[in-house]
């Protein structure tokens, strides 16, 4: 396990808007990235925040400038999808581009 704890610069987009306590991102043969606890936890600890209007939502992409004429034709799901793509095409220009960095490649 302690060797699929990759470096956390992985997600230094993320620290940008979101708050870690005793995680980190790991690879795992099984089931791909994602966060792993560093140490032990008990039930009630907070790991991760993210606040609102920072999270990836339907409602915030349909809120984005560039799709609120498509918001009616498209679903819940769909809007997610066009943001995020909306958002990976403008590079470095995204407010969000640190984030989309650090997610896995598609190719």
């Amino acid at each position: 396990f302690r060797s699929a704890i990759t470096n956390s610069v992985c997600c230094a987009g993320a620290m940008e808007f979101a708050s870690f306590s005793c995680v980190a991102v790991a690879d795992f043969p099984s089931t791909g990235r994602g966060l792993a606890v560093t140490e032990d936890v008990k039930a009630g600890d907070v790991l991760l925040e993210v606040p609102l209007e920072k999270a990836w939502t339907a409602a915030r992409a349909r809120q984005a400038d560039e799709l609120k004429a498509l918001a009616s034709d498209f679903t819940d799901k769909e809007m997610f999808y066009l943001h995020l793509m909306l958002e990976a095409a403008k590079g470095d220009a995204s407010t969000a581009s640190a984030h989309l960095q650090a997610l896995p490649s598609l190719a």
